[in-house]
């Protein structure tokens, strides 16, 4: 339990989600955002323990593009596995 052992963590992933306009993913220090509104995508994509602001987006810095994709990958996840296919889910996903 996280009370007694801050080391052990609670989760690997967090999947976080906003109507439908936004997903995301939390993996390890790394956040991805991805954005659907009015027809148009938006990403973002944080490393949390270098900028727990989150005001340097690296989603467009070509050294992160494997990082980028792993994440998007577990974003992915979360529909096919996980079942995000609630109404605000399918609008967002295109389903």
């Amino acid at each position: 339990m996280y009370v007694r052992d801050p080391e052990a963590g609670i989760r690997d992933v967090l999947h976080l989600a906003y109507k439908d306009i936004q997903r995301g993913v939390k993996v390890g220090r790394h956040k991805l955002i991805e954005y659907h509104v009015n027809g148009i995508r938006r990403t973002q994509l944080f490393d949390l323990a270098d900028d727990p602001l989150e005001i340097n987006d690296l989603s467009r810095n070509d050294s992160q593009a494997d990082l980028l994709a792993a994440l998007r990958e577990e974003l992915r996840r979360w529909v096919t596995d996980l079942g995000d296919t609630q109404e605000m889910g399918c609008r967002f996903w295109g389903t």
